[in-house]
């Protein structure tokens, strides 16, 4: 059943629809890699919270795609700010790197510093403002320790001069924590450094002398990447901990969170974890913008469908700020004349938004200034899935030429606009998690997991190879399998293949429709034949390349075809049923009990033989060519699974009537007469025999027998009348056959 709903809005037509929407999508990230790849992302890794294992303040950073840089040298910045920066005359912490890579010319640093006076300087902004700052830095032979003092001589943050520096002598590794200190004594000017055990004292010569408060007072901890030039990459992973201020104690990360008394810069995470995008981020009462935490797609233009699955990790807004986690994009302009982003309108899915609780939503709206921070919002509606934290969902935005289609999981919305559909100044295509802060409440918390990121390009060819990975399993020498790949293209244009690779021996391309160079209409299909034929044991891998021109994924690799030549067979036994027994093998190998897999030779015939437990039967042989229950014999030509099945023994009694008639006996006398009570089961029949005190009817013998199996027990019964007339009375036998455990025989008789 469908449901629709339609809103109009000057010029506009939305409509929401519960159905399915299919797309053919190919798979553009699943993060399994360590880091963030920058051949599909604009940004990198950025991390900044508390590693609640160790109790430690995590910082890291990775420099950003090159085609986001204009000029260089790039530098940025990690920071930790102090929450009141001109109380703060010392600062120590223990500091580690964790992990660094960098390419050709690029540096990285772990510091502790800041802005600590002004010498009076006119011309405000960082005008007479003194920096210092102590380190650990990357070099070309590894880390040091560093010192420097500096100050800006104009307004601009870029007018920093250096007035003294310096590396430490002591050797630094990766791993390992330091102590690292900078202070000094105020009244003699003198500004202090320490790295682990060793200190230098800037010499006051020419240091000017300090008249106020620094004019943009900042001290803290901080990471720093920077990259000379396009060839070049930083990333920095730095660990803090035990902060003191001015000598005291002032943090030690033992809160799961950042401490907002403390410092002004709280979470945000960017990072591959665990196979998926984290991304966390946390607005502060500092904040006074909105903290967009976005990871771009690195060609965003080619791309007008993009899927993701989400999952809401963490959500915390008391406050009702807007908090989400999205995928949004740019997709055209509206022709709204001032140029930048005016008019561009972007389309959002998301989870999250202003509610105390998070929802699932799509919005449409658009930028009316220049810069992209101010937006007026055109169509929104909400999806009715309601949202569980830590369950997934899958999230798509899609862009048709006049439609916005916005999908969540089952769910589909559709924006149309019939105004003018102008190419967007600034396309881009994002997930992200982002919170925009209030006039006064400007706390919250979102986290959220992205995986399996996938595209369509509409305007493009898209290869669809399947399957990507191909297992021959066990072949024998001398022998062939064969496996066919079928080669898609599912994109809106025509697909050319390239020059397709070749898999090593004893894997080859046999056959198949496809060919180098061959190209396939939209929804084409080719095939390739791909086989394995060993000719000596062994494992063998290897793996081939189908390039083509597809924008997205120009080089398909399909790895690994792995298949095996075994020189044995493994042969597995289980066992089923209520019972228990023992299978054991000739040759020995199996003795199941216990040992329930053997691997033997190829061609070995192997015997296997039964022994039920004491309680149980053997039922009978299944799977590897065996039934019934004699021996089991099988030939090792391939991996063989056999089954043997074991019931427990049961009794199952059986009694020939339900009633006994003595007829009539002179009082004195007795009769005596047989039940035969049969046991037609395996296990024993345990009875017990009661009811007949105080009557005129008995047994003879004891009142508890047991019955084996296939067996019965002639039970003798007597009347022996003590009075005249009609004498009743009822004989129960109770047993362990669990399908009647109680049976009742009548018995009469008449005293004369």
């Amino acid at each position: 059943m469908k449901k629709k709903f339609f809103l109009s809005l000057i010029g506009l037509f939305v409509s929401l629809i519960l159905s399915t929407y299919a797309f053919s999508l190919t798979l553009y990230d699943d993060f399994s890699g360590t880091y963030i790849d920058k051949t599909k992302w604009r940004e990198g890794e950025w991390v900044r919270e508390i590693d609640p294992l160790n109790q430690r303040l995590l910082l890291k950073q990775a420099s950003p795609s090159p085609i986001v840089i204009s000029t260089y040298p790039y530098v940025d910045y990690n920071n930790l700010s102090f929450s009141d920066p001109n109380s703060v005359n010392s600062i120590q912490a223990d500091v580690t790197i964790l992990q660094n890579n960098v390419t050709n010319q690029a540096n990285t640093r772990a510091r502790l510093g800041g802005r600590w006076y002004n010498d009076g300087t006119p011309g405000g902004g960082f005008a007479g403002d003194i920096w210092a700052e102590v380190d650990i830095r990357w070099t070309s032979t590894g880390f040091k320790g560093y010192w420097y003092v500096g100050r800006y001589t104009g307004s601009s943050s870029a007018s920093l001069t250096q007035l003294g520096s310096g590396y430490f002598t002591t050797v630094l590794d990766i791993g390992k924590t330091y102590s690292l200190y900078i202070g000094g004594d105020a009244a003699a000017n003198q500004p202090l450094f320490k790295v682990g055990d060793e200190t230098i004292t800037f010499d006051p010569t020419g240091l000017p002398t300090p008249v106020g408060y620094a004019n943009q007072p900042w001290k803290g901890l901080q990471t720093r990447v920077q990259i000379d030039n396009s060839t070049s990459s930083g990333y920095i992973s730095a660990a803090f901990d035990n902060v003191y201020k001015n000598g005291a104690l002032y943090d030690d990360f033992s809160s799961p969170v950042i401490d907002s008394t403390k410092w002004t810069t709280y979470e945000i995470v960017r990072e591959i974890s665990g196979g998926k995008l984290r991304s966390r981020t946390r607005s502060s009462s500092a904040t006074t913008s909105f903290v967009n935490n976005t990871l771009e797609l690195l060609n965003p233009s080619s791309i007008n469908v993009f899927q993701a699955k989400v999952t809401l990790v963490d959500y915390q807004n008391p406050k009702r700020l807007f908090a989400v986690a999205d995928l949004s994009g740019g997709f055209f302009n509206d022709g709204t004349p001032g140029g930048g982003r005016i008019g561009d309108v972007v389309g959002q899915v998301f989870i999250g938004g202003t509610g105390t609780d998070p929802v699932a939503a799509w919005r449409v709206y658009k930028y009316t200034d220049t810069a992209g921070n101010v937006s007026t919002t055109l169509a929104s509606g909400a999806f009715t899935t309601p949202i569980t934290l830590g369950n997934t969902y899958t999230l798509l935005l899609g862009w048709d030429g006049s439609r916005f289609i916005f999908k969540f999981d089952d769910e589909v919305a559709h924006y149309t606009a019939v105004t003018a559909i102008n190419p967007v100044n600034y396309p881009f295509k994002r997930v992200r998690t982002l919170i925009t802060p209030g006039v006064d409440n400007k706390e919250a918390t979102i986290e959220a997991l992205f995986d399996d990121v996938m595209v369509r390009a509409t305007c493009c060819p898209a290869i669809d190879v399947n399957p990507q990975s191909i297992d021959f399993g066990k072949v024998l020498p001398g022998g062939t399998s064969d496996q066919t790949v079928i080669i898609t293209n599912v994109g809106s244009v025509t697909l050319t293949l390239g020059t397709i690779g070749s898999p090593s021996a004893p894997f080859s391309i046999t056959g198949g429709t496809c060919s180098n160079n061959q190209t396939l209409s939209p929804q084409g299909i080719c095939t390739l034949i791909i086989r394995f034929a060993p000719t000596a044991y062994g494992v063998y891998t290897s793996s081939f390349t189908i390039p083509s021109d597809d924008p997205v994924e120009p080089l398909v690799t399909v790895n690994p075809i792995k298949g095996t030549s075994p020189d044995h067979f493994t042969l597995t036994m289980s066992k089923s049923g209520t019972g228990n027994g023992t299978v054991t093998s000739s040759p020995a190998g199996i003795n199941c009990g216990s040992d329930c897999t053997e691997d033997f030779k190829v061609g070995t015939k192997i015997t296997l033989k039964v022994k039920a437990d004491t309680n149980s039967t053997f039922t009978g042989w299944s799977g590897g060519g065996c039934s019934g229950t004699g021996t089991c014999a099988v030939i090792m030509n391939a991996d063989i699974a056999v089954t043997a099945g074991f019931a427990v023994k049961a009794p199952d009694i059986s009694v020939p009537s339900s009633s006994v008639d003595f007829g009539s006996v002179k009082l004195g006398k007795k009769v005596t007469k047989t039940l035969k009570i049969g046991n037609n089961g395996t296990g024993d029949l345990m009875i017990t025999l009661s009811g007949l005190e105080e009557t005129d009817f008995s047994i003879q013998g004891s009142s508890s027998v047991t019955i084996k199996g296939k067996k019965s027990y002639s039970l003798k019964v007597l009347f022996k009348p003590k009075s005249l007339g009609l004498k009743k009375g009822t004989l129960r036998i109770t047993h362990n056959d669990p399908d009647t455990p109680t049976i009742d025989i009548s018995l009469s008789g008449t005293g004369q």
